[in-house]
This record gives structure tokens, sequence and C-alpha cells, in this order.
């Protein structure tokens, strides 16, 4: 690797997903004009995604996990617990008593839960108690970092710089507890663009004390300040990054909707969230709705399901049924940690254009997908909750909150997602209005982005 400049810009990359925002033209673009930039990601040495953000003064670090065992993993894992549970404590009545409260189960498909042992849940309760004090993760960090976060390769790297930035976008993982651990220790400037909506939400301390945060919309700003303390000095309004990049791709390779026909969209849940036949009972009874009222639409219906068995399962149910069409999700909206050898230019083309021309987006349980339908549809929305099961009591769901889509519709049982759909269909004004309150909480696109981030490198 060849210096060119003084300053390094280390971007962290530690899922491929995570490329749709870091190293989209509005930073990486920004950032490889003005400065070294070194991409640092598990599948940095794939020459295909070099290729695909290679350029000049843009360079590549492979980032192989570091395997503990033995006493340096039992303590990473008490450093975790008291970063992440001891933050739910903390915060247990700012919204977060619904993960405090299922932290002792592992979730299973269907609710098939499993209790973990009674002196596991009296060790993590401990452990909670303490990390409700911020620095006491950071405690055990200090003395097992040297070991537990070896980097081979970066040092001889960054020290050839006088001054190094690092941009982060996951607030979890090792990849970036590794590289906060080293920016602490060398005294790097840090600087956080949250990528999706869990970063300043519910994944625990932030991995360091960021010199900004460069937050997506009102929500993240209220958690800066009322969950981690942050000074308003070092907050800056920045907008959606992922939605700058669908403005992008829509303007650079506008999609054909006129085809399409008008349609209804319900995102499924994986099975280990939200019980199958529960979803079964929502699908079946939109199929009787666009029956019943012959107003001409189609439901497409978007299963979370990767197994072959259960895939089967749900086409032989709906692939006769004429109005209902399967759509499986595209490749470059799954967070994946290999890189994904398809062009992502065409891939998110093909991503807008599966939902142009949804007149109203239904999911199961939550899903971040609401927010890409609210920004490009407009449409109404609506959170499925309706389980006679019984598993979402026993996970305490009456305590979830549902940030991510605020001023949107929750209902609980048949009839009310009866009610709601018939109402937002034949109230569309209404919808667009929900779905305007919802991007509210997640953008700010008067921010001149660019300009953001380089003014936040400099100062």
């Amino acid at each position: 690797m060849k210096r060119v400049g003084k300053k390094l810009v280390i971007i962290s990359v530690p899922l491929y997903r995570i490329s749709r925002v870091t190293l989209s033209d509005r930073i990486l673009g920004a950032l490889r004009d003005n400065y070294d930039v070194l991409i640092v990601a598990p599948f940095a040495n794939n020459k295909k995604f070099q290729k695909e953000f290679g350029a000049d003064r843009v360079y590549f670090l492979q980032y192989n996990e570091n395997k503990h065992r033995g006493l340096l993993k039992a303590l990473y894992t008490i450093s975790e617990i008291l970063r992440v549970n001891g933050y739910w404590y903390r915060n247990r009545k700012k919204g977060m008593a619904f993960y405090l409260k299922n932290q002792f189960i592992r979730l299973m498909p269907d609710g098939k839960d499993v209790r973990i042992g009674l002196f596991r849940r009296l060790f993590i309760k401990i452990l909670c108690i303490i990390g409700s004090a911020k620095f006491a993760w950071q405690m055990v960090d200090s003395i097992i970092g040297k070991k537990a976060f070896l980097f081979s390769g970066l040092s001889s790297i960054t020290d050839e710089y006088e001054q190094v930035v690092l941009i982060q976008s996951a607030s979890w993982g090792m990849q970036d507890r590794t590289m906060a651990w080293h920016a602490n220790n060398k005294g790097w400037k840090k600087i956080l663009i949250p990528y999706t909506t869990d970063q300043l939400d519910m994944n625990g301390y932030l991995l360091t004390d960021y010199d900004y945060l460069l937050i997506q919309g009102g929500f993240e700003y209220n958690r800066a300040i009322t969950h981690h303390d942050f000074e308003k000095s070092k907050i800056k309004c920045f907008g959606s990054v992922w939605f700058r990049h669908l403005d992008d791709i829509r303007e650079n390779l506008p999609v054909n909707s006129s085809k399409k026909e008008p349609f209804i969209l319900y995102a499924g849940a994986s099975r280990t969230y939200y019980p199958r036949n529960s979803e079964f009972e929502a699908i079946d009874l939109l199929i009787q709705i666009i029956k019943q009222q012959k107003i001409g639409l189609k439901l497409i219906y978007r299963p979370v399901e990767f197994d072959e068995l259960f895939r089967r399962e749900i086409i032989e149910r709906y692939d006769d049924v004429e109005q209902v069409e399967l759509q499986w999700p595209q490749a470059s909206a799954i967070g994946m940690h290999e890189y994904q050898e398809v062009n992502q230019k065409e891939s998110l083309a093909s991503y807008i254009d599966d939902f142009s021309g949804c007149v109203l987006f239904v999911m199961s349980l939550n899903t971040s997908l609401v927010l890409d339908v609210a920004y490009l549809e407009k449409c109404g929305v609506i959170a499925n909750f309706y389980d006679p099961t019984g598993m979402l009591k026993n996970r305490n769901t009456e305590l979830f909150h549902m940030g991510c889509m605020k001023g949107g519709r929750i209902t609980y049982s048949l009839e009310g997602l009866r009610e709601s759909v018939e109402y937002l269909l034949e109230n569309r004004e209404v919808g667009e209005g929900e779905a305007k309150r919802i991007i509210k909480e997640w953008d700010y696109p008067e921010t001149n982005m660019e300009q953001c981030l380089l003014d936040s490198i400099i100062d």
C-alpha cells in the first residue's frame, strides 16, 4: 500500500449489506477524492469486490475473525454481556424491558423456546446490574484487548499516517469491536454512521466514545441523548445514506413500472420470530378481502424462509392461488457476511421495482423494510401482531416498542387487521400521511451529506 496523503480514513464493512451505505458514492465517493481510504472487510481480498469499489487511493485489508478459546473466550463473553445486557438493564424503563425480559431464553422456531439454566440466569442477572455502569465492559476489554483484538497487518498500515479516522456503521460484532479497540488505543478519530434502525437502540453501549454521530433522523437523535448521553455538539443530523442511495439508483437506473398493477405487499418473518400458521391466517384473510371486494389488487407475499422444505410448503400452499404472487428477497437486501457476486446497482434497481405499485404494506411484527416501502411508495403500513398460539405473549411482546414506524398501525386480531386494511385501501391519502410521519423520524433530506462528512473528518 503506497501512501499518498497524510490522513487515512478507514471504513469498516463487516457485512456486505453495509457496503450499500458506507461504500456508496455519497460516502466513498466523497472520501477517495480527498483522502487515502482503507476498506476493512472479511471479503476484502475478493477480486470482484475490489473491482467493484476500487479506485485511486482506495485500498483493501482482509479481516479474519480471531477464534477465542478458554479463559479469553469466557472474558470476552462477560465483556459482551456487560456491554449489551447491562445497557438493557440501565435503560429498562426507556424501551429496553422487552429485551431484558427475554434475555434468559433461546428463541426457537414457532415458539419452542428454551430457557437457560438457573446458574446462568443468576450469573447474567449479576452482570446486568454491574453492567449498568457504562465503564464496566471497558474495564474487561482493557485486560483482554491485546489478545482478544489482534489484527495482523493493521498497524503496519496505520502507523504510516499522521492522522487516522475510523468510520463504522455497526454497533456490534467482532470486527467492529476490534476496530473500535484499536481506535481507542491509538487515538484515532471515530465516526459512527448507523446503517439500520437498531444501532443506537438495542445493540448495547456504543463500541467507543465517538467524536461524531452522523445520525439518520429524529429517533436516533433522541436515543443518542437519552440512552447514550451524547453531547448535542457531537451529534450531526446527517440523514439516511440508504435513502439517498435509493434516490441515486432511481435517477441513474430508472425502472419501468408502467406495467405494474397495484398490489398489497405482505412481508413475512422468520419462524423464529413469528408463527408461520399465524402468518398464513393473515395471508388468507387478505386473499379473502381481495376476493370479496373485487378491488382488482394482487397480493404479493414476501416470505422469509431459507429452509427448502418450508419453502416448498409455502409454494404448494399459494403457488396456484390466482390473487397471490410469491416474491423472495433479493440478495442485496439480506445482510451477508460473504461478498455477493451480483451487480449491486442492477440488484437494487430490481429491489426498487419490487415495491413499485404497492398501495398497502403489511408485515409480520416489525421489519426495517417498512422504511423502504414507506419512502419509495408513500403507502399505508400495518404491523400484524395477531397470534392465537400465545408465542408472542410468552415473549412479552407487549413491551416491544415500534421505534422504526412511529405513526404506523399495529393490529392484534384478524378483525383488527381486516378493519385497518379496508380503511387504508379506501383512504389512500391517510396511508400516505402516515408513511410520511414514519419517514420523518428517519431522514434529514435537506442535509448536504458529502460536506457534512468532510467537515466531521476535518473538524
